[in-house]
C-alpha cells in the first residue's frame, strides 16, 4: 500500500514556500556539484547525495487509493497542508 496525502506539490512551489528563489542550473552541473559537496560533506550545500535530487527532474508521484478504498482511512492533512507544516518546521 501506498499510503501518501492526497494531492500533489510541484517543486517550484516548495521552493517558493520555503522562501528561495529558483535558478534554473542545467541537471548535469547540478548533479556534479552536489555530488563534490555530498563527498566532501559540505552540508551548507547539500543535506541528501545526488541519486536523490533526480526527484526535481522526475518526479515521483504516489496514491493512497488502494488503502484509502480498502481500509476506509482517511488522511487529517492534504499534501500541501504537510509541506506548509513542514515549511514551518525549517524556516
Amino acid at each position: 500500500y501506498n499510503v501518501t496525502a492526497d494531492g500533489t506539490m510541484t517543486f517550484p512551489e516548495m521552493i517558493k514556500r520555503l522562501g528561495n528563489i529558483r535558478i534554473p542550473v542545467p541537471w548535469p552541473l547540478i548533479y556534479v556539484t552536489n555530488n563534490l559537496a555530498w563527498f566532501l560533506r559540505l552540508t551548507f550545500l547539500s543535506e541528501f547525495p545526488s541519486p536523490g535530487m533526480r526527484l526535481m527532474v522526475n518526479p515521483w508521484l504516489a496514491g493512497s487509493e488502494k488503502l484509502k478504498q480498502k481500509t476506509g482511512y482517511r488522511f487529517k492533512y492534504n499534501t500541501k497542508e504537510a509541506f506548509e507544516d513542514f515549511a514551518g518546521s525549517v524556516a
